[in-house]
């Protein structure tokens, strides 16, 4: 199976999606001018579980990493970040993708 994109809201001030992964990991993406939050969704009873945290300019970073060397794009950043995310299998994996990209940028 692969990943699902379960709520994708673009718009208003906290843009923000939820993505099934292939492995069953329910993730979800939260941006707001505070950066990027990426969270692991607990099941029943389960707390939600932080994956990555990231400051405005690192996640300008990472997306224009992502985006490659377009000068210029019309996708919103969570549209960027939602379209790597999904090729990803697992939360765990999503943790090490965005810890080794923002670590890439020091």
């Amino acid at each position: 199976m692969g990943a699902a994109v379960l709520v994708f809201r673009d718009d208003g001030d906290s843009p923000h999606c939820d993505i099934a992964l292939a492995n069953g990991d329910r993730v979800r993406l939260a941006l707001d001018a505070g950066g990027l939050v990426v969270t692991r969704l607990g099941g029943a009873g389960e707390a939600p579980q932080l994956l990555f945290s990231g400051r405005p300019s690192v996640v300008a970073k990472i997306c224009a990493g992502l985006v490659g060397p377009k000068a210029r794009t019309e996708d919103s950043p969570l549209r960027i970040l939602a379209s790597a995310v999904v090729h990803i299998d697992s939360a765990a994996s999503v943790h090490a993708a965005f810890h080794e990209a923002a670590a890439s940028l020091s």
